[in-house]
């Protein structure tokens, strides 16, 4: 992508196109993808010796003279292509009437077509984003013509368009036009980022159902929250809760995953006082909830420690076993492992009380020392898996049922 990058015609609307394309389906399989502590070290060294091929592969994507150059020979800069006087006249209009259309160089890149995109949608027309002359003759007729042009003109903007880098959403711009019932620029750059896929793969008239499904949800979300009243800990937590939808639903979704968001720290009860609890507990209880609050929002993060902390105060505490055999404690502990690593302490003292009521009522245990070697072998391998991962009463009460199949009173 960095190859390709350097090698697209930034004036060009196909390159453009083609190279947001990758980064759309390049952010769709790995923008969410997330390294182990190391292994983004590693992949870099393994894929430093293959850097100047992977490059060379990239620019050739956009190469234009592919038989006269090499695949590994520095990209040239893309010309510069003439300014349109036609564009450059919309561009006039445009700007005018308080569409952001960039300076009026001539030259049609992203800003131009969202202005027009923006103008005919406000107008009523076939939003198309083409710079005709048609459409400037709307732009020119009396009624539009009331704004009067600024006298002055532009010079012309010489700087690239730089397409968006790989799993970084474009920053947030303030809205282009004072209507308070206008679409924001980043809400516009959220509908077109919906519709991406169908603009490239599928007709126009798919392109624009898109566009017409975003502006209906867009328009039923009531707008952005506020999230001014939460503190920032949980601000933090609602946007990363609904990042995935920010980055690839259009801003209605986006909006109404706040709202619910929202609704959902408002319901809970809050984040739980757990000093009463021991630091272990405390350690356990955060461990028990850590996936909520990476991934959810505050809300279910505070129910999880609310239900943690609910069930360690109806449990009856952390048992004693000191009282039984080395064996027996340490067969106790691994049966309940798990819930002592993924589970709140409740769940974890709860095992241990289970573990020790069965023992109790295994009756301890059995006497093998009548048996023969063989037979003792024997009774001991067929409860093998019970004596490892079970608890000692499920492993005595084993060994009880292989005596009475070979008939030991």
């Amino acid at each position: 992508m960095e190859g390709a990058k350097a090698a697209l015609n930034n004036y060009s609307d196909s390159d453009v196109d083609r190279f947001n394309a990758m980064v759309a389906d390049y952010n769709s399989r790995c923008g969410s993808f997330r390294y182990r502590s190391g292994a983004l070290e590693s992949a870099r060294r393994d894929v430093e010796p293959y850097r100047s091929q992977l490059q060379a592969e990239g620019r050739s994507r956009f190469a234009r003279s592919p038989s006269t150059r090499s695949l590994s020979a520095p990209a040239q800069a893309p010309a510069r292509p003439a300014p349109d006087a036609t564009v450059q006249a919309i561009q006039r209009k445009l700007n005018a009437l308080g569409y952001d259309a960039g300076s009026a160089d001539g030259l049609m890149g992203t800003k131009t077509r969202s202005a027009i995109l923006a103008f005919q949608r406000d107008s009523g027309l076939t939003p198309d984003g083409l710079p005709t002359s048609s459409l400037l003759q709307r732009l020119s007729d009396d009624r539009v013509a009331a704004v009067r042009e600024s006298p002055q003109v532009a010079p012309p903007n010489t700087s690239t368009f730089v397409p968006p880098s790989p799993a970084i959403p474009p920053p947030e711009r303030p809205p282009a036009r004072p209507d308070r019932t206008a679409v924001t620029d980043s809400e516009q750059s959220g509908m077109e980022r919906a519709c991406d896929s169908a603009r490239l793969y599928s007709g126009p008239s798919a392109y624009q159902s898109c566009l017409a499904r975003e502006m209906a949800s867009l328009k039923s979300s009531g707008g952005r929250p506020d999230l001014s009243r939460v503190t920032s800990a949980e601000r933090n937590s609602i946007e990363r809760a609904c990042d995935s939808a920010r980055q690839y639903s259009g801003p209605g979704a986006y909006y109404n995953c706040l709202n619910r968001e929202i609704a959902s720290l408002n319901a809970s009860r809050g984040r739980p006082d757990l000093s009463g609890a021991s630091p272990s507990e405390q350690a356990a209880i955060e461990r028990a909830c850590d996936s909520a609050r990476q991934y959810s929002g505050p809300g279910a993060y505070y129910n999880c420690l609310n239900r943690e902390l609910s069930s360690l105060n109806t449990s009856r505490g952390r048992p004693d076993i000191s009282r039984f055999s080395a064996f027996e404690q340490a067969a106790i502990e691994r049966a309940c492992d798990s819930a002592r690593q993924y589970s709140g302490p409740g769940a974890y003292y709860n095992c241990l009380n289970r573990e020790i009521s069965s023992l109790r009522s295994s009756g301890g245990t059995p006497d093998l020392s009548g048996l023969t070697s063989t037979t003792s072998a024997a009774i001991e391998r067929a409860c093998e898996s019970a004596r490892q991962y079970s608890g000692p009463g499920t492993y005595y009460n084993c060994l009880r049922r292989e005596l009475g199949k070979v008939g030991y009173r």
